[in-house]
């Protein structure tokens, strides 16, 4: 899957190569995660550095405790969708 994000139905973000019923399971996991798991309080997030080298890691990323994080953690989920729109929005070859 190609994480380049776009503004979808709704206004939500999701990447630009999405297979038929992605989009429902991305939306349904952002509402999930979005109510289960707020993090108001930023407990444990790596911080915008990382989630940078995330967003432009060419490679495999190999951080699992950041990956694992932004699977629970809407705060990140939400900083990293913006990094990425900063960067496509930007003009950037990602």
């Amino acid at each position: 899957m190609n994480w380049e994000f776009k503004p979808g139905a709704g206004g939500s973000d999701l990447p630009s190569d999405v297979e038929p019923g992605e989009p429902e399971l991305l939306e349904a996991f952002d509402r999930w995660i979005h109510s289960s798991h707020p993090n108001t309080g930023r407990k444990g997030c790596p911080g915008r550095q990382v989630l940078m080298a995330l967003a432009l890691a060419k490679e495999k990323f190999e951080d699992e405790y950041t990956l694992n994080h932004i699977g629970r953690c809407a705060a990140c989920l939400d900083d990293l969708k913006q990094i990425k729109r900063e960067l496509t929005g930007a003009g950037s070859s990602r």
